[in-house]
């Protein structure tokens, strides 16, 4: 996991760096911009209400179900770090695109060259959650889970595009940044004494 977590930072950096300091990069993203369904006013519509689905209500409400799950099921850790990585991963996000990050125009087109979109917050919330949804499903639910949040992230990267809001850099860099954090505090909590599901803790005592 910490070296999942790792490769994740290392991979965005260097879709950053290729894709937003670039001019090959930058030519490529507005291609896919370009490229997006404007005139069909259906897959607009669609794109709209998939981003509607992610607020700030549901990111509190989504987030206190799972840290709920995980202490109903003995893990109160787990709970804690189900917080902290959604968390750390949309705070990472918003410090990244507003602060730290910026996006030169280096392809002389005005069309979509206002300010840094790296990485996309609406696909970092849907990301974070849907990695720690998987992080609190039960083993025998698991391939579900994975299943439904690998669709729900690509629909919401999808429309993120579609509504122009974003590059496919920031939707695959939003992935990576929570994709990294949904690794590095479970693995720090696999360090810790007493994470452990109880049902471990049993078996380990009968051993």
């Amino acid at each position: 996991l910490a070296l999942l977590a790792i490769v994740a930072v290392l991979l965005g950096v260097l879709l950053y760096v290729v894709a937003v300091q670039t001019s090959i990069g930058q030519s490529f993203e507005e291609l896919v911009l370009w490229g997006r369904p404007t005139g069909d006013p259906e897959a607009i519509e669609l794109a709209w209400r998939a981003l509607g689905t992610l607020n700030l209500a549901v990111a509190a409400g989504a987030t206190i179900g799972l840290a709920g799950l995980a202490i109903a099921w003995g893990r109160p850790l787990l709970a804690a770090g189900v917080i902290v990585a959604i968390a750390g991963a949309n705070l990472t996000t918003q410090l990244l695109k507003a602060v730290i990050l910026d996006r030169p125009n280096l392809v002389g087109s005005d069309a979509y060259a206002y300010g840094n979109s790296f990485p996309s917050g609406h696909v970092t919330l849907a990301a974070s959650l849907a990695l720690a949804a998987l992080l609190v499903a039960p083993r025998r639910l698991r391939s579900l889970v994975a299943l439904a949040g690998a669709a729900y992230v690509s629909v919401v990267g999808i429309s993120t595009l579609t509504a122009g809001w974003h590059r496919l850099a920031d939707a695959l860099g939003a992935i990576l940044v929570a994709l990294a954090w949904t690794s590095l505090v479970p693995a720090i909590g696999a360090a810790t004494p007493g994470a452990k599901p109880r049902r471990a803790g049993r078996a380990a005592a009968k051993k």
